[in-house]
């Protein structure tokens, strides 16, 4: 017979493939960008509607090549946009001068990880500041572990049938 402090007691999330991730009972959710490549990023559920609304594929950094980062391009020149701005410019929206000076930067160093609290407005130098060796960022499949890991153990206990 299994008891009932076993079922509330949070379990560890074994790391599996994001392509085997279920996200929809949390408020995040995963956009492809190649699923050849099987990259995908991480974004609020709030925000997932207006981004799919377009093709974003997959952009690799110019000073760091080993970062990826999801971007569409637009208009007769092809111009980038990357998806981290757009989030940030909607969610906190700016002057076109304050934004001209500024990068959007992800807090934790995982490019692919465009949740809203995982984005901030900084000067370049700040930005750089915030750089971190490639063996220090955490992969997108660790932090998507963790979340699910913390979302399981905050389940109200009235919601669990018994």
């Amino acid at each position: 017979m299994m008891h009932t402090a076993a079922l509330l007691k949070p379990q560890p999330v074994e790391l599996i493939t994001l392509e085997q991730v279920d996200l929809s009972p949390t408020p995040w959710r995963l956009i492809p960008l190649s699923e050849r490549r099987g990259v995908y990023c991480l974004v609020d559920a709030d925000d997932y509607g207006w981004l799919t609304e377009v093709t974003w594929n997959i952009s690799w950094g110019s000073r760091t090549p080993w970062q990826q980062y999801a971007k569409r391009n637009v208009g007769a020149g092809r111009a980038t946009v990357r998806m981290h701005r757009e989030i940030l410019i909607r969610r906190d929206p700016r002057s076109e001068r304050f934004m001209a000076k500024r990068h959007v930067d992800h807090i934790n160093g995982q490019t692919l990880d465009n949740r809203r609290c995982n984005l901030r407005w900084l000067t370049p130098g700040e930005n750089a500041a915030n750089r971190r060796p490639r063996g220090r960022v955490p992969s997108l499949e660790s932090i998507i572990a963790e979340l699910l890991t913390a979302h399981a153990a905050s389940v109200d206990v009235g919601e669990v049938p018994f």
